[in-house]
């Protein structure tokens, strides 16, 4: 499920009275020195702790004690998926049990418990803004990785390669993303592919960009990225329709997307 579809299940949510709705986000980034500790199991206790205080201040006794079998459920969920988690948690959940909603997120948040009548999403909408759809092109001479993110994760990825006989693009089959690419050519194969790959090469960025336009459309990206090398880049984006957020000459055809996400876009 999208975040955006997520978020809107949530916000359709309306328990009845005396039922609220738990919203939370939860920062468990272990590479934080705010977490070497594993605090987030500190300020999980603590957060819940205070709602419940609250409710009890509130003279709603039997609301409280709801709320108090709601915080154990939660508090017991997070705790199974401890060994997963990444950056950030967002939870949410409500007292009469009909709606539990959890994402792991890539992206580093601020802790916050709230418990009202609807869910509390607007932090999150405000983080999608920040960390949208987007799609990162990675140009690396005849290999080209698309990678679409939202939120810090990786969503889809697809790597191409130039088949220079056919002059088309295809789908790569060879070695795994972020791996090297071992080419075994004679020195005098090597130059001859080289000057073939020098003529061709405004031929075949003019053939890609159709196929990036129309990804960027189908997909709905809200930005798109090109890194490498300086002319590749420039002449790639001189060829694409959509509009292109960044320029990026870092060379990174050797990190896994995850890797690339992080470095591009967080």
């Amino acid at each position: 499920m999208n975040w955006h579809d997520w978020l809107k299940r949530a916000e359709s949510y309306e328990p009845l009275p005396p039922n609220k709705i738990l919203s939370l986000t939860l920062h468990t980034d272990r590479g934080s020195p705010a977490q070497q500790g594993g605090e987030w199991k500190i300020h999980l206790k603590n957060g819940l702790k205070k709602l419940r205080e609250y409710e009890e201040a509130a003279g709603n006794g039997e609301e409280s004690q709801v709320f108090a079998s709601l915080a154990k459920q939660v508090e017991r969920e997070i705790h199974q998926e401890r060994r997963n988690l990444r950056k950030g948690i967002a939870l949410f959940a409500s007292s009469d049990r009909r709606l539990f909603l959890m994402k792991h997120l890539d992206v580093s948040v601020h802790t916050a418990f709230h418990y009202d009548e609807q869910a509390v999403t607007q932090p999150l909408r405000d983080m999608l803004e920040s960390y949208p759809l987007t799609g990162i092109v990675l140009v690396q001479n005849e290999r080209v990785r698309m990678i679409e993110t939202q939120m810090g994760t990786v969503r889809f990825s697809q790597e191409y390669g130039w088949d220079l006989e056919a002059e088309d693009w295809h789908p790569y089959e060879g070695p795994h993303q972020g791996e090297p690419v071992q080419h075994a050519r004679t020195h005098t194969q090597k130059d001859q592919y080289q000057d073939r790959y020098e003529a061709v090469q405004t031929r075949w960025y003019k053939r890609l960009a159709p196929r990036l336009d129309q990804q960027a459309k189908k997909s709905g990206w809200k930005r798109t990225v090109i890194t490498g090398e300086p002319g590749q880049v420039q002449e790639l984006s001189h060829f694409m329709s959509c509009p292109v957020t960044k320029i990026d000459h870092k060379n990174l055809g050797n990190k896994k997307d995850h890797e690339v996400v992080e470095m591009v876009t967080l």
